[in-house]
């Protein structure tokens, strides 16, 4: 590559994060639902997508790809932090259970049970029910047809169904008691 392309790429590079800038915030805070880990993820992600730039621009759909590298780079922060708190937390600490106290606990046994989760189905689950993306959007993010998307999703809510003994919640609906 010349010295001349290199302000292209930067140019180009940079229309890219704002284009897609506030949907990759959105990604990755929703998965981490904490700023400081959400930044660093979205660091990784950046610095993924300046490598991939390339394989960016050849894909039929960026948006799709752009979504892709934010939740792997938000995954990524989420195992490193479940990791380091299992390496950090004493042996006899008890683990508070299901209808533990508050919300925190709520939301940190859903993101244990979506860690848990296939990547795939993960994803999905995560598109569709948090973020409220149409199948379609998740099939283009898992790259797949629209009916493999809604399999996806339909055995997350499954598992995490088994997993909570409860009805997992549609976007717009509320969960069954």
């Amino acid at each position: 590559m010349s010295e001349e392309d290199v302000p292209d790429r930067e140019a180009e590079f940079e229309e890219l994060v704002h284009r897609h800038r506030d949907r990759m915030i959105r990604t990755v805070w929703r998965v981490l639902r904490d700023a400081d880990l959400a930044e660093e993820a979205l660091q990784d992600a950046l610095g993924t997508l300046w490598r991939k730039l390339d394989t960016l621009r050849a894909h039929p759909n960026p948006e799709a790809f752009v979504l892709r590298v934010c939740l792997d780079a938000a995954y990524d922060r989420l195992r490193e932090r479940v990791r380091a708190r299992r390496r950090d937390a004493p042996e006899d600490e008890a683990a508070p259970g299901p209808g533990g106290s508050g919300d925190r606990v709520e939301v940190r046994e859903v993101l244990e049970a979506i860690r848990r989760l296939d990547r795939r189905q993960a994803t999905a689950i995560l598109l569709h029910a948090v973020q409220g993306e149409p199948y379609r959007a998740v099939a283009e993010a898992l790259g797949c047809g629209e009916a493999t998307a809604r399999v996806h999703v339909q055995r997350a809510r499954e598992k995490l169904r088994r997993a909570f003994g409860r009805s997992v919640a549609r976007p717009g609906k509320e969960t069954e008691p």
